[in-house]
């Protein structure tokens, strides 16, 4: 009896240091991690690109630390232009951030400047799949689909993140951008006529009419709109 008593007891005093032992191990292990997020986030706040990866690379990604520095890798290489370093940074962001919308339409942009249209168009449908109700999965398979020269598609999908988004800016210039790529210069006027209703004030939708007013002939109109752009008129 105190036999197996004591046997109780010291399975149950192991257990309670093997506890211990496991949680001193895992605090030591991300605290190790943490100090090496941090150099790593110091290499780049020196510019030191080259040695921030290499570490990041040794260390890896777990956790959300780690997945913040990875994107801050990331953005670094994407302010330098270097996009062919930035592109599988990005591939493990999104691997480690499923649900992150802005990272996976990044990802498809970058899939996309590199001519890797069918992972690109996976990337996209992916994010529609996961974001039905969001206007920025149609922003984004529109894109693709621009850059693929796809414009009656890249069109129709502009039309699905307006029919989202009534008043997004960025979809009506898609689409004014898509029509008239297309050869469909009623469209895109109107297009661009919706998107200057939404801010009289941009210039840059107001140039794109002015083209698309010249294109169909209409050179009065499009003379005042350029005007118009350039502070000439009101």
């Amino acid at each position: 009896m105190v036999s197996s008593l004591r046997s109780q007891q010291w399975i149950f005093l192991s257990l309670i240091l093997l506890t211990v032992l496991a949680a001193n191990w895992a605090y030591g292990h991300l605290r190790s991690e943490y100090l090496a997020y941090s150099r790593v986030r110091g290499m780049l706040a020196a510019g030191e690109l080259k040695e921030a990866a290499a570490l990041l690379d040794k260390v890896g990604v777990t956790g959300e630390a780690g997945a913040d520095t990875l994107k801050r890798l990331s953005e670094a290489y994407l302010a330098r232009r270097d996009f062919k370093k930035a592109l599988p940074l990005h591939r493990k962001l999104v691997a480690a951030r499923p649900r992150d919308l802005q990272a996976a339409a990044k990802l498809c942009e970058l899939l996309g400047l590199a001519g890797e249209y069918p992972e690109a168009l996976t990337v996209a449908r992916e994010i529609l799949r996961e974001n039905p109700r969001r206007a920025e999965g149609w922003l984004t398979l529109a894109a693709l689909q621009a850059r693929m020269g796809q414009w009656e598609l890249a069109a129709k999908a502009l039309e699905r993140a307006l029919a989202i988004e009534p008043a997004s800016r960025l979809a009506l210039v898609g689409l004014g951008n898509a029509w008239a790529y297309s050869g469909h210069y009623a469209r895109a006027e109107e297009a661009y006529e919706r998107a200057l209703r939404l801010d009289c004030a941009d210039r840059d939708a107001r140039i794109r009419l002015a083209r698309v007013l010249s294109w169909q002939g209409k050179t009065e109109q499009a003379i005042s709109q350029y005007r118009v752009a350039l502070g000439e008129e009101r």
